[in-house]
This record gives structure tokens, sequence and C-alpha cells, in this order.
């Protein structure tokens, strides 16, 4: 296939993710995702993403379990054999390798965002594996069948084989909640490691808490704006980030940088981050089949997770919170026990 023209190869200068995102989706059209169960003769895209959300609240009940189950409420440990592993094990064996990581900076930040994305990953997986233990026995809440048609769902379409180039996976319900759950929460904690670099690059000083989570409220605006696109865009974006998809440091993330823009930061690729993209976009325009809906989880409603009110977001009573804005505030929570006290009395 020849490569897109789309985004000018001519271009040198940053360009900002959100326009980006925006020009991509214009590629596609739009479908909305229906309320209730969608009528016969529907886009096939649109039973996909109805099901995809009926997936979702099925698994969910997994999720909360476990990180009620969490001392801290913050689904930072879980049951092993032998004991809870806690994320402060995993940071002390990330201090005891520091010589091998880099300098102290280096290892703080992979302390306070790869310890806590790891343990976070550990938890989704004993919850999928609890999810996929009930469907295969007949004890899950999903009225769906086990097994699903990867040529009707997106994320199974291009995600998997697109970032680990091993052909098709197999298209099983935890395939299709798990890949693109973890996928985003590792784009998350990405970005936030990305954050301290990235803004000394901007306004050559040092990152303060404050900015910090001004920062980051600013981001959890564009990763709601990434879901609710094509998942063609989170893909290639995900993959022009990480040459290796079981790597939870993404090495393509050093070409997103932050600019400031009335007032306001935001997150930019560099030219080379932009040529991955596009040709990575070039692939799967085809797989999306003229069409997005955008992430499943952004309509799927679900029960709060139980977290930590000392460092979670309120949930608001007045309506039930949806399964992407509930990983978000898990992410933001976690965010604000071990990530952004570093920052404190910078500035």
């Amino acid at each position: 296939m020849a490569r897109s023209s789309f985004f000018a190869e001519s271009t040198t200068a940053n360009r900002p993710v959100d326009e980006v995102f925006e020009q991509s989706n214009a590629l596609f059209a739009r479908l909305k995702h229906p309320r209730q169960e969608p009528a016969d003769g529907e886009h096939v895209c649109v039973h996909a993403s109805f099901e995809s959300a009926e997936y979702i609240r099925a698994f969910w009940p997994h999720l909360r379990r476990l990180i009620d189950a969490d001392p801290r409420k913050l689904g930072l440990s879980v049951e092993q054999p032998g004991g809870r592993l806690e994320v402060g094990e995993i940071q002390r064996s990330i201090s005891d390798r520091g010589a091998s990581l880099g300098n102290e900076t280096e290892v703080r930040l992979m302390m306070t965002t790869i310890a806590p994305l790891t343990m976070m990953s550990r938890i989704l997986n004993e919850a999928t594996d609890g999810f996929a233990a009930d469907l295969s026995s007949g004890r899950g809440r999903c009225p769906l069948a086990f097994e699903l048609d990867p040529e009707r769902f997106v994320s199974l379409r291009t995600l998997f084989p697109r970032k680990d180039r091993q052909g098709k996976v197999g298209g099983n319900a935890p395939t299709l909640v798990m890949g693109g759950t973890a996928t985003a929460v590792a784009m998350c904690w990405n970005l936030l490691h990305r954050m301290p670099r990235a803004y000394y690059e901007c306004e050559q000083i040092e990152l303060d808490r404050d900015t910090a989570e001004q920062i980051w409220a600013q981001t959890r605006e564009l990763i709601f704006r990434i879901g609710g696109g094509s998942l063609a865009a989170f893909v290639a974006l995900a993959s022009a980030c990480s040459s290796n998809a079981a790597a939870l440091k993404w090495d393509g993330a050093k070409d997103l940088g932050l600019a400031t823009s009335a007032g306001r930061y935001e997150w930019t690729m560099n030219s080379a981050l932009l040529g991955r993209f596009d040709e990575i976009l070039t692939t799967v325009r085809e797989s999306q089949k003229g069409h997005y809906v955008g992430c499943a989880a952004l309509f799927a409603r679900a029960e709060p997770l139980p977290l930590s009110p000392d460092f979670a977001d309120a949930v608001s009573d007045d309506r039930e919170p949806t399964v992407f804005s509930e990983l978000i505030r898990w992410i933001t929570a976690v965010a604000r026990a071990e990530y952004f006290p570093q920052f404190e009395n910078r500035g």
C-alpha cells in the first residue's frame, strides 16, 4: 500500500497530538454507540461496540474486588502464594538495579511510574483471569458467547497483530477487554514518565507539583478525546510510541513533547513520531473499515472503583460513571499517592 500523504512529510515542526487525532478521525465516519441493544440491520461496528461494553461490565466486578482487597484501596498489592505482593517491593527492586538503569532522576521516575504501572498491570491480569474463569465455567453474568469473531472488533483486528507482529490473536472476551485497557493504562503512565523531561525541554525549569497536576488534568482531557475517536488512531499512537508491545516503558515516548497554547500545556509529536504514526495508521485504515465508534469503555456504565478517598476524586451522585472515567480516576489516585509527591518543594 502506498504511504499516506495525509500528514505532509515535509513537516518538521512538532504537531499537537490533539490536532493529529482530529485529522486522523476525519478519515473515518463516526457512528453512534446506542443506549439500547442495536436494532437488526444496524452497522456491524455498532453491534460490536455494544457487545464490547457488555463484556467490560462483566469484567468490572473482578477488578473492583481486587482493589477492595488492597489495604490501601489503591490496587497496589495483590495476594500471591507466600504473601501479598506490594508495589514497594517492585520499587525496591528498581532501586537495587539503579546503577544499570541510569541516573538518580531516571531511577526515581521508574520507581514512581513503572512500578505502579507494573502493579496495576498485575491487578488487571488477575482480574482478567477471574473473568475468563467465570466465562468458561458459565458462572459469568455476561450473556454473550465466550468466543468472538475478531473481524467484528477493531481492537482485535488491529491492536495485537500490528503491535506484536504475530498475526491474528484469538478473538476471545478476555483478550478484547484486556488489550485496550492495558494499553490505555500504559499510555497514561508513559505520559507521566515523560512529563518532567518534556516540561524541562519546554520551559527550561524543573517541574513542580502544582504544574505537574495541572498538566495531568489537561492530559486527562486529551485521553478522553483519544478514547472517543478512532481506535485505529489510538493503535497507531501506541504502536508508534513502543517498538515492543510487551514493554512497560515505551521507547518511542521520548518523541512526545509539551508546548504551551492559550495558557495551557498540550502534548506534541515530533517529526519522527509523526512519521511512525502515519505509517502505522496507513496500514490499519483498511482494517477500520471506514468508520469508528470509539472505545466501548467510554459507553460502559459501571460501579465506582472502591478507591481510597484520601487520593481519589469523589464520584458524582448524579450519574453512574463509565469504565473509562474510573480507570482514569484510578490512575490519578495512584499518581497522587506515588508520583506527584516527588515534585514537592520545587519551583
